[in-house]
């Protein structure tokens, strides 16, 4: 598979989910440089997260899986899905996560040149409002939007794009 730019990222998801606030474009590219280094590193214990949240997640308004560069995908988390697998491979990409500061503030110029184009509904004032703060707080790990959880009921995963063979046990 060839690895999208994070500008065909960006504008990938500003169309698909047209709700998506500063916040959500910012965690998309935090997830892009950083994969989920920030979540876990326990196999089982991944394994048995996913497999709880399997019983309630609700990703039918998500394909299966997105491309959000750098080598990084989001699986969503859907039946069908091994449990296993996920998690493994979730485990497996976090104790790879690598990602710089750098990276993301690059990144993050690219979403402002974008914003300014109007590829997203938010202005550029309020994109940079978000980073201000964001920048304050030292760039951490952040959550999506109330107004993107509401809307589009994310359930996934990030893990290595070379790792998402076999996450899918039946079509």
């Amino acid at each position: 598979m060839i690895e999208k730019s994070i500008d065909a990222v960006l504008r990938e998801h500003a169309a698909r989910y047209p709700k998506m606030q500063p916040r959500d474009a910012v965690k998309l590219l935090y997830q892009a440089n950083f994969g989920p280094g920030h979540l876990v590193k326990d196999t089982a214990f991944a394994v048995q997260m996913i497999r709880e949240e399997l019983l309630t997640a609700d990703s039918s308004l998500s394909p299966e899986t997105e491309d959000i560069g750098h080598g990084y995908t989001r699986v969503y988390l859907r039946p069908g899905i091994s449990a296993e697998v996920l998690g493994e491979a979730f485990a497996a990409s976090a104790k790879e996560a690598g990602g710089t500061r750098e990276t993301l503030l690059c990144d993050i110029d690219t979403l402002r040149e974008l914003t300014l184009e109007g590829v997203f509904r938010f202005s550029a004032n309020e994109l940079d409002g978000f980073v201000a703060q964001y920048k304050a707080m030292g760039m951490p790990i952040i959550r999506h939007s109330q107004e993107y959880k509401e809307a589009y009921k994310p359930a996934y995963r990030v893990v290595l794009t070379r790792l998402t063979d076999g996450i899918f046990t039946m079509k």
